[in-house]
């Protein structure tokens, strides 16, 4: 597609000139109304997710203020293990515990 962007793809499509966009719109119509399920078939891309997700909630419990505290009991987790994984949702006794 050139030097065209996603954004000027869509800017273009918005005021009908898709001149210059290789196979025009109708080569694009399958691939927006495939649902995005069926388009993630990547390990990969799940993994990525989990990570986006994972940071997300993250972010609420700052908002929350329970940013750091087990999921599980509350306690506080230790400072090492959100150091290393900030993202960390349950205390060190939790983590290992297995699903009930």
């Amino acid at each position: 597609m050139g030097g065209r962007t996603l954004s000027g793809v869509e800017a273009a499509a918005d005021r009908g000139d898709v001149e210059g966009v290789e196979g025009g719109v109708e080569e694009l119509e399958p691939v927006v109304a495939e649902p995005v399920a069926e388009r993630r078939e990547s390990p990969a891309l799940d993994r990525i997710q989990d990570d986006l997700d994972d940071v997300e909630r993250a972010l609420q419990q700052l908002d929350e203020g329970t940013y750091g505290n087990c999921q599980a009991c509350g306690t506080a987790i230790a400072d090492e293990v959100l150091d290393a994984r900030p993202t960390a949702r349950f205390c060190a006794e939790h983590e290992s515990a297995p699903a009930s």
